[in-house]
C-alpha cells in the first residue's frame, strides 16, 4: 500500500511536473508566435514602404524623362523650323541670282543684237 501510494504521489509529482513544463513551453511557444507575428508585421510594413517609395521614385522617374521627352521634341521642333527657314532664304536667294543672270544675259544679247544690227547698217 505504501509504495501504492508512494507510487500514486511520485506520478502526480512527476505529472504536476509535466504540466508546469507544458505551460513553460506554452509560454515559450505563444511568445514565439507573436514575436514572429510582430516581426512579419514588421517586415510587411516596411515592404509596403518601399513599394510606395518605389511608385513614387517610377513616378518621378516617368515625370523626369516626360520632361526631358519634351524639351527635346521642342529642340528637334525649332530645328526643322529654323533648317525650313534657311532653306527658304536660300532658294530665294537662288531664284534673285538667276533672274539676275538671265537678265544680263538677256541684256547682253539685245546688246549683241543691236551691235550684229549696226554692223550690217554700216555695211550695207
Amino acid at each position: 500500500k505504501e509504495s501504492r501510494s508512494y507510487y500514486v504521489g511520485h506520478m502526480e509529482k512527476e505529472a504536476s511536473a509535466v504540466e508546469n513544463e507544458i505551460g513553460v513551453f506554452r509560454q515559450h511557444f505563444e511568445k514565439d508566435l507573436t514575436d514572429r507575428q510582430e516581426c512579419l508585421g514588421d517586415f510587411f510594413h516596411r515592404l509596403e514602404a518601399l513599394k510606395m517609395q518605389s511608385v513614387e521614385k517610377l513616378a518621378r522617374d516617368e515625370r523626369l524623362s516626360q520632361r526631358k521627352f519634351d524639351q527635346l521634341k521642342r529642340g528637334a521642333d525649332d530645328m526643322v523650323v529654323q533648317q525650313d527657314e534657311e532653306k527658304r532664304r536660300f532658294q530665294a536667294q537662288l531664284e534673285s541670282e538667276l533672274r539676275a543672270i538671265k537678265l544680263a544675259m538677256a541684256e547682253a544679247s539685245q546688246a549683241r543684237n543691236r551691235a550684229d544690227n549696226e554692223m550690217l547698217t554700216a555695211l550695207n
